[in-house]
């Protein structure tokens, strides 16, 4: 049983693509219901009706603040999720295998889920494809864990939930503009020869800039620095091509 959430359409262009999409998943045989957002329903509550009436996949149909807010409410529960992306994303892309509506219904109807984990904002906000953050060419920033600090400058900073290992842990990878300046990670013993670019698996730390910056997820702002991080044991049941 198919549960869709789909975000209101904007304009022609999108109604006629809702329109598609709906209609094509009826030549897949898994139309279901489908319900969309509007003021006095929001995405929490369609989900918990979903749930209440026991559907087994639920699935987000369009942006990445609608799949990342129905990851939240979906992961503390024993149901399988899947999604339709309206937008053209490399992080999605990585998500799931592909940014193309069609093909994602496809996987749908295969129903081949993985394990899939998440992360959280300390602001309550979860994210599920990268989170990043954009320190230009010499913001400062400092990166805070109960045993120790990082402090660097300049470059993008991305935060993603690991999805290999058993522990449950947020890769933080930093990518440097300049690389001929002084590289992070020296304070970790690593040589000078080594790649502008490094990662970090950390379960739950705090990130401060100067000044203060907007971290976005999959092109848009959920929040501002300074700003805490963990990762969650919680996870999801995706449906994915590399879960083929």
């Amino acid at each position: 049983m198919y549960y869709y959430v789909f975000d209101p359409p904007q304009g022609p262009k999108e109604y006629e693509r809702t329109a598609q999409i709906k209609e094509y998943l009826g030549t897949l045989g898994i139309a279901g219901e489908m319900v969309q957002t509007q003021p006095g329903r929001s995405v929490e509550q369609l989900v918990e009706s979903a749930l209440a009436k026991r559907y087994s996949t639920i699935i987000a149909v369009g942006g990445s603040e609608l799949i990342n807010r129905m990851a939240g409410a979906l992961a503390p529960h024993d149901v399988v999720f899947g999604i339709i992306p309206l937008v053209e994303h490399e992080d999605i892309r990585t998500l799931i295998g592909t940014t193309d509506w069609k093909t994602a219904a496809d996987q749908l109807k295969r129903r081949r889920w993985g394990i899939c984990r998440v992360g959280l904002f300390s602001n309550g906000i979860v994210f599920l494809t990268a989170a990043h953050l954009d320190l230009g060419i010499s913001h400062h920033f400092q990166i805070s864990t109960n045993d120790f600090a990082i402090q660097g400058s300049g470059g993008l900073l991305t935060v993603t939930p690991a999805q290999d290992g058993d522990q449950a842990t947020l890769l933080v990878e930093l990518t440097e503009r300049t690389p001929e300046k002084k590289r992070w990670w020296r304070q970790f013993g690593k040589n000078e020869s080594e790649s502008p670019y490094t990662s970090l698996p950390l379960t739950e730390f705090t990130i401060e800039t100067f000044p203060i910056l907007p971290v976005t997820v999959a092109g848009i702002e959920v929040c501002q620095t300074p700003i805490s991080l963990k990762s969650e044991q919680k996870t999801l049941k995706l449906i994915a091509a590399t879960q083929s």
